[in-house]
């Protein structure tokens, strides 16, 4: 694992020492508020490929090729909080080859889409979602993180959209779904390999709805026309 996290990401520092597993270097903490109560599953996050292993080393004896995260302890107090950490799997040079499966978003989006397949209806309960990372989405993680709340959205109950006067007439609108909060805030840039973030893709996350916060240090560089149609707060 990449050392401790900026303290400014307070659902990282709350993963408790020792629960990553050795040779992980990406590393996600996720806090989802529901407005019932969660159902409750298995502890631990299943790897999206379980074939996928961190080779053995003297850091890392015994590698858990089998878990993508965990759900961490003490979180059951609160029956409509879920909250979840969960890392990348294999190799470290895999974080650069194209495809996501091996990723920490990766692993958190599977886990909760099976959720929803197991209890129908559990995307529709939830109110908000926040993630911190200790490192950006890459492309493919960010056109799952855009799905994975393009789904929540969807499922969530149609609210009737506020009459709108034109020309002195009223104006109705087709209800829609309310809007989720989901904040999503990292800690330092992925810039290696073919999936690099980049303002394209922070664009779509921006425009699926998601509230983007990191150190100013933390974004990919000037010159793409995306950038001025972007806003990420800083952390």
């Amino acid at each position: 694992m990449a050392g401790r996290f900026d303290s400014r990401l307070t659902l990282l520092q709350a993963v408790p020492r020792g629960s990553v597993p050795a040779g992980r270097v990406v590393v996600l903490a996720a806090r989802i508020m529901a407005s019932c109560a969660i159902p409750r599953g298995s502890l631990v996050v299943p790897a999206v490929d379980e074939s996928v292993r961190v080779r053995a080393s003297a850091a890392n004896p015994a590698p858990d090729a089998a878990s993508g995260g965990l759900v961490r302890a003490g979180t059951h107090d609160q029956s409509n909080v879920l909250e979840l950490a969960c890392w990348n799997i294999g190799e470290p040079q895999s974080l650069n080859f194209t495809g996501n499966r091996t990723h920490a978003e990766r692993q958190m989006v599977e886990y909760l889409k099976a959720m929803e397949a197991a209890a129908p209806g559990f995307f529709g309960s939830i109110v908000s979602i926040e993630i911190d990372i200790n490192r950006s989405p890459c492309t493919a993680c960010a056109d799952s993180l855009c799905g994975l709340l393009n789904r929540i959205r969807a499922a969530r109950p149609a609210v009737a959209a506020p009459v709108r006067m034109m020309g002195g007439r009223k104006v109705f609108s087709s209800p829609s779904a309310a809007p989720v909060p989901a904040t999503l805030r990292w800690q330092a840039l992925h810039a290696g390999g073919p999936q690099a973030t980049n303002w394209a893709a922070l664009l779509e996350l921006s425009r699926a709805g998601w509230r983007l916060l990191s150190p100013a240090d933390a974004r990919p560089g000037p010159g793409s026309v995306h950038q001025g149609l972007v806003t990420v707060g800083n952390l």
